[in-house]
């Protein structure tokens, strides 16, 4: 009987724990250009820190995700092989997985973005530019609160070249039983689909 009242006491306590704890990830000093002159680039001191709170207010664990080297290296190799999956699986993806994201309950705090864009064609240039600012601003909206910080625009580059310069400083929040709940219904997701390639497979190969 002990024991059982011990399993309970912990469930409910991580029960708890999972449901009012926040995830704070903020994003600073990030740059990325596309400038041909120097190729891809993406500056060495950025900083990814996580930050997790209980009711929001209390703040139990703090990490750095970019704090060494190393780890720098591995985020950028799992950046590598996403665009990669991104471009192989490019003609399967499932739009509809997409939308199960808003589940998550994103939520900006803060975010300071300012977007340079130059294109060889002036007017397919300020076209691009009107079109990120309207694609921003539909974002922002739906993700930001009143108690946001807000700050972006969005600059034409005229220089007759192909360019985009990218400096961001963010603040974004999200519940953990948001995540696990979103995870839950993309594995299920995953499933169905694969059930249902496989059947497909078997019927070709009975034919």
């Amino acid at each position: 009987m002990f024991f059982f009242y011990i399993i309970f006491i912990i469930l409910f306590i991580l029960s708890i724990v999972t449901s009012f704890t926040t995830i704070q990830i903020h994003i600073q000093n990030f740059r990325f250009s596309t400038d041909k002159k120097d190729g891809k680039f993406l500056n060495k001191n950025y900083k990814i820190i996580v930050k997790l709170y209980l009711f929001e207010k209390i703040k139990f664990l703090q990490f750095n995700l970019t704090q060494r080297k190393i780890e720098r290296k591995e985020m950028q190799e799992k950046i590598s092989q996403i665009e990669q999956k991104m471009m192989v699986d490019k003609n399967n993806f499932d739009i509809k997985l997409l939308k199960e994201l808003k589940h998550l309950n994103l939520k900006l705090k803060k975010i300071h973005l300012k977007v340079d864009i130059g294109l060889e064609d002036a007017a397919a240039g300020a076209i691009s530019v009107g079109i990120a600012s309207g694609f921003i601003a539909i974002l922002f909206g739906k993700f930001m609160d009143k108690k946001s910080e807000i700050f972006w625009k969005v600059i034409p580059i005229y220089q007759n070249r192909n360019l985009c310069n990218v400096n961001l400083d963010c603040i974004f929040s999200l519940k953990l039983i948001h995540i696990i709940y979103t995870i839950y219904v993309l594995r299920k997701k995953g499933v169905k689909n694969n059930g249902t390639s496989n059947r497909r497979t078997y019927a070709y190969s009975h034919e």
